[in-house]
């Protein structure tokens, strides 16, 4: 291709590498965590279905509120 959207050289860069390493494995804690917390409080803790989605919105509610007031 005579203009890529990208410049592929960036891979090169060691940061840009690590950066992206830490990117993906933050985005796969977040994301399995969101599957496997309700899961456990479910069968593990014995918890109900509302009481497991309210505890869960009420984490992100507050970690979104924190992210709001400290940026």
């Amino acid at each position: 291709m005579r203009d890529p959207m990208m410049n592929l050289s960036v891979s090169k860069l060691p940061m840009f590498i690590v950066g992206l390493l830490l990117l993906l494995s933050y985005t796969l804690i977040f994301m399995s965590s969101m599957i496997v917390l309700p899961m456990f409080l479910q069968t593990g803790a014995g918890l109900s279905v509302f009481i497991t989605g309210l505890m869960i919105f009420l984490i992100i509610f507050t970690k979104k509120t924190i992210q709001q007031y400290t940026s």
